[in-house]
């Protein structure tokens, strides 16, 4: 993982159609909007961290995650704060909110794949169980896809394909939301 400043976000994210906006969060370049679905999270803990695998799933990334976290997002107390710290930065380092909004994963060689799959599904997690307002996207995203996680709602951005793919896991989600995998 590492931390960029906004012009190294936005040189990534140019490619995608995205940029960083105003409020830091993430915004298309141009005037056309993508569609997208808002999904309420379940209250509860274990179908929130189910979802989180899922979630990742619907981005399906390959390479390298940006997570985005905006200026709505203020930890309520120390403790929300340390637990960010330990999932971002192994507790090796300090988090300055004030300049670390955005959060790269997964770009390094020696970054173990699996390993950044489980961080994200727990910073997916935190950010849905405290309300946070972050957003996720994908080196191998379509212009303009992402997540957006706010205030324990998930708006699934995309072309017209991944919003069907978001309602059909939507529709499997409410039928089990304990499910773990998504049948092909």
């Amino acid at each position: 993982m590492r931390v960029l400043s906004q012009t190294e976000a936005n040189d990534l994210l140019r490619p995608l159609g995205l940029e960083i906006g105003s409020w830091n969060g993430l915004n298309e370049l141009g005037s056309e909007k993508c569609p997208y679905r808002v999904y309420l999270a379940p209250p509860g803990a274990l179908e929130l961290y189910v979802l989180a695998g899922h979630l990742l799933d619907w981005l399906a990334p390959k390479d390298w995650v940006l997570f985005q976290v905006d200026n709505s997002t203020v930890p309520v107390g120390d403790d929300e704060h340390r637990v960010f710290e330990r999932l971002v930065f192994n507790a090796e380092q300090r988090w300055d909110i004030g300049t670390q909004r955005s959060f790269l994963f997964g770009d390094v060689a020696v970054d173990d794949p699996k390993a950044v799959r489980e961080q994200l599904i727990l910073l997916i997690f935190f950010a849905l169980m405290f309300q946070w307002h972050v957003y996720l996207t994908c080196e191998n995203a379509v212009p303009g896809q992402r997540l957006g996680l706010q205030d324990g709602a998930i708006y699934f951005i995309g072309d017209d394909r991944l919003i069907d793919r978001a309602e059909a896991l939507i529709e499997k989600l409410t039928e089990n939301p304990l499910r773990l995998s998504q049948p092909g």
